[in-house]
């Protein structure tokens, strides 16, 4: 029923639905936080939470899901996080620590999906939920507003992109027979990774966590990844690997060597290949001669856009249509342009080999 803007509208501002929505979620998941400080900061997996019941858990992000995609919710749930910026510009003094219940229930939902995402990692259907709700909410932040968000979500020892990389690495190889809705989840992580690149302030996280590995795992071929999962994708390793003025150049220099070094040169190769923009499907009920006969009616054409309907995707996907270009045409010039920037890299390797080779020959001449 959120969907509908009026019932929405009254859901949110009225019943503070989202309140009740959060104070569920924070009673569905139990955190042993003495168990979770052993592993902050290490760069090991944080210790997971408990759910109570998942098919209340999931129940709860889809309606966060439903919510997210009007500015009304949005606005009440990124409400903190624009309070605190508002702070930190006017250079006001801000408190030693403040908890997480200091923070008005529905502004904690970042931090629940967060913990959602870490405890069911393996349910693809309830991570797609929460990774989608929480990439809306991540495109809404503005650049003066990333340090707050980044401070509200790691109030609980959790790095979003240690977070969405497992979630990556663990549903690499897997097929929709054993895992429901698996290339819609990887296609929302590789989407919110994007959403997170835009800003310097997280680049620097994509040297760590096995982030770029796990972008690159979405690169190859015959996978459940679909076209808009890989275009996404090399928007994030585009974003990092390139220079820029606000990011240090350790940042982008150790995303490039780490791309380099796990063989993407092969995939982007492989990917700026032309393919295909629309694949003929016979039409279902209708005759096999008629079929064959190329005619209009009978014969229908499957385009490789991408079926997602949350709020980000579909603005994605308007930007798409205006420029007239398919998403295969999205993933060849990103191929191309991620080429350009490891032109460095590569032309390196292939220079000390130049030179390794024929030292290699003459010392064993030599001798």
């Amino acid at each position: 029923p959120c969907r509908n803007r009026l019932v929405h509208e009254e859901f949110v501002q009225d019943f503070n639905g989202l309140n009740h929505v959060a104070n569920v979620l924070s009673t569905a998941i139990v955190v042993d936080q003495t168990a979770r400080a052993t592993t902050t900061g290490s760069g090991k997996t944080p210790v997971k939470g408990t759910l109570a019941d998942i098919a209340l858990v999931r129940a709860c992000v889809e309606v966060v899901e439903a919510c997210t995609t009007h500015e009304t919710a949005t606005t009440i749930i990124l409400k903190h996080v624009k309070k605190e910026a508002r702070k930190m510009n006017l250079k006001k003094k801000k408190k030693s620590s403040s908890s997480s219940t200091d923070i008005e229930l529905a502004c904690q939902i970042p931090m629940l999906l967060l913990e959602v995402m870490l405890a069911v990692d393996t349910n693809t259907q309830v991570v797609r939920h929460a990774v989608d709700s929480l990439c809306t909410l991540t495109t809404h932040v503005h650049a003066e507003e990333v340090v707050a968000y980044m401070s509200l979500l790691s109030k609980n020892g959790l790095n979003i992109v240690h977070v969405l990389s497992n979630i990556l690495m663990k549903t690499t190889g897997k097929n929709t027979s054993t895992h429901p809705s698996v290339d819609a989840c990887r296609e929302a992580c590789a989407r919110c990774m994007t959403a997170l690149s835009i800003h310097s302030q997280w680049r620097a996280f994509f040297c760590a966590y096995d982030a770029i590995p796990s972008l690159i795992s979405v690169l190859k071929p015959n996978t459940v990844d679909t076209v808009a999962a890989r275009a996404n994708a090399l928007a994030a390793l585009m974003n990092g690997a390139c220079a820029s003025g606000n990011m240090a150049s350790e940042v982008y220099t150790e995303i490039q060597d780490q791309i380099h070094n796990g063989g993407a040169v092969a995939w982007l190769v492989h990917l700026m290949e032309p393919k295909e923009t629309f694949t003929k499907v016979a039409v279902k009920g209708t005759n096999t001669k008629k079929a064959e006969t190329k005619d209009a009616q009978t014969v229908a054409f499957e385009s490789n856009y991408s079926r997602t309907t949350t709020a980000s995707q579909r603005a994605a996907l308007v930007l798409q249509k205006r420029s007239k270009k398919t998403l295969d045409d999205h993933v060849r010039e990103r191929s191309a342009g991620l080429l350009v920037s490891l032109r460095f890299v590569v032309c390196l390797f292939v220079v000390c080999c130049l030179l390794t080779i024929p030292m290699y020959v003459c010392v064993r001449l030599a001798y």
